[in-house]
């Protein structure tokens, strides 16, 4: 199968399986219109870090898309062990990549760890160089998720 070779935003090379990279509508779309299988597509707004965790899971939901059971545990374990900022790029890289099946596996998962922290608290957790990376999410709306104003 052919590989589609990404570019994240702070400049690390990844590569990937053309039938994993279609789990994005994004790069679905860029792939089948532009035919740009052997180009480097540049991923903005992701960092490496982030696309890593991506790429592992569309890997995993390729990999055991016929498997109810362990797709239910990887999606467990993979948002069990990450801090808020950490799932705020997830969810944002959702997002930009239209990978709808993970932003809905990301969003409540970032919901419930903010849950019961103030305005204050959360705003603490972002800095201001993390709020211009975070594009694909307004943190207005996860502050009426929360009910915070």
């Amino acid at each position: 199968m052919p590989r589609i070779y990404l570019r994240s935003s702070d400049d690390q090379p990844f590569w990937m399986e053309e039938g994993t990279a279609k789990l994005s509508l994004k790069l679905k779309q860029i792939i089948e219109v532009k035919d740009r299988v052997n180009d480097v597509i540049k991923i903005d707004n992701v960092k490496g870090v982030t696309l890593t965790k991506v790429i592992d899971y569309c890997r995993n939901h390729i990999i055991s898309n016929d498997d109810a059971e362990a797709l239910k545990l990887f999606d467990q374990e993979f948002v069990r062990n990450v801090d808020e900022v950490s799932m705020m790029y997830l969810t944002n890289a959702a997002k930009d990549l239209e990978i709808e099946s993970l932003y809905e596996l990301c969003y409540p998962a970032l919901i419930d760890k903010l849950k019961g922290k103030t305005l204050h608290e959360i705003m603490d957790m972002f800095y201001k160089e993390d709020l211009d990376q975070v594009t694909g999410i307004c943190l207005e709306t996860v502050f009426r998720s929360l009910d915070l104003k």
